[in-house]
């Protein structure tokens, strides 16, 4: 290796961290004994401003301690100490916008005195990288809560066989004035309701999948939404436009009519059982830009939308709804099953399933289903 000149020419040491500055995507910061950033370099810099922004600011001014950072103590410690320290990552906000995450390495200069001057560091802008994380955790961690569900599910469908089987073969040997029959009724009927969250489970882990086959969408639903009409309070006005009854997809009636029951059901909750529930079913040609969007593997689609007047999902856990047991309802009256089953349902079918709404003006879920190809004999 050729020995390093002092001067600024192509072996020079100048020259050399040059052409090092322009291949990192770090920022190059500096920051004055008040901790004031007095300079920020680098490509980061032009392209988001995570630093940039901050300039002639102190760092308690961008520092925000109610944000969680596992970080902050270090840094903190190293900094009070005038030490340096490294790869601490932690959220800094600026302008009022949403916090931005960087990864910080700082080292302490002083005068030739021996006076605290400040820092001379190197930072990384993380925010998508945090995210990408976080998202991944939360895969992890539904994947596995999907196993355990599963198992326990399992374990509670064998007991409760015996329970539905034996409550219905003795209510077909009693008779109608027999005083144990309300009884045998009642521990049949909420052994069924169980069976049935049991079976939502499954659904969910995916440790059972029904059969599928050709299915009329507009059909199916346009039977469930008379059937609910007469189950739902009069108080609900059902504004229904099914204008494609023919057109199939690949799926099962039985979980078609689950998606319809579950997403009514929602949707009259959120109303206080008072209101209008939309729901339409058409078929769809998709741009290219949205079947890109929404992952779909065809253009031509059955696009159902089921909305209601409601007061609407509030932004903060908007994204949440379709997790697993997470529910907004009071202890008992939900299992928080519902829009998770549906969202594993549409995707089991390779669709998509999206969710519009706006305070004070209900909810709107669009569920999107790949028609399914003709098959022999079949238009």
């Amino acid at each position: 290796m050729a020995p390093l000149s002092s001067g600024d020419g192509p072996g020079s040491v100048i020259e050399r961290l040059r052409i090092l500055l322009e291949l990192t995507s770090d920022d190059i910061w500096e920051c004055d004994a008040e901790l004031r950033l007095t300079m920020v370099q680098g490509k980061i810099t032009d392209q988001r401003g995570a630093l940039g922004a901050l300039l002639g600011r102190q760092a308690d001014e961008f520092l925000d301690p109610t944000l969680p950072a596992e970080d902050f103590p270090r840094l903190r410690a190293a900094v009070e100490a005038r030490q340096p320290f490294r790869n601490c990552a932690f959220p800094v906000r600026a302008s009022g916008g949403e916090p931005e995450w960087v990864r910080m390495s700082g080292h302490p200069l002083f005068t030739s005195d021996g006076r605290f001057a400040g820092y001379l560091g190197t930072s990384t802008l993380i925010t998508e990288e945090r995210h990408r994380l976080a998202a991944e955790r939360r895969r992890q961690q539904l994947e596995s809560l999907g196993q355990l569900a599963g198992g326990v599910a399992h374990e509670f469908n064998n007991l409760l066989v015996p329970i539905t089987m034996l409550s219905k073969l003795s209510l077909s040997q009693i008779g109608d004035s027999q005083p144990l029959r309300m009884y045998l009724e009642t521990i049949h009927e909420n052994g069924w309701k169980a069976a049935q969250i049991v079976r939502s489970v499954l659904t969910y882990a995916r440790q059972m999948t029904p059969s599928t086959g050709p299915v009329a969408c507009g059909e199916v639903i346009a039977e469930r939404v008379h059937l609910l009409r007469q189950a739902l309070p009069p108080s609900v006005v059902i504004d229904a436009d099914i204008s494609d009854c023919t057109t199939k997809v690949l799926g099962n009636a039985s979980e078609l009519s689950q998606i319809v029951v579950n997403l009514f059901n929602n949707a009259c909750d959120a109303m206080s059982e008072y209101g209008k529930l939309r729901c339409s079913v058409q078929r769809a040609s998709l741009a290219p830009h949205e079947r890109s969007l929404n992952g779909m593997a065809t253009s031509e689609v059955i696009r159902i939308e089921i909305g209601d007047t409601g007061p609407g999902i509030p932004a903060d856990i908007r994204d949440r709804i379709f997790e697993p047991f997470f529910t907004t309802k009071p202890v008992g009256q939900g299992t928080g099953l519902g829009l998770s089953v549906v969202e594993g349902i549409v995707k089991d079918w390779g669709g998509h399933i999206a969710v519009t709404s706006l305070p004070g003006k209900g909810a709107t879920f669009t569920i999107l289903l790949p028609v399914a190809e003709s098959g022999p004999g079949e238009p």
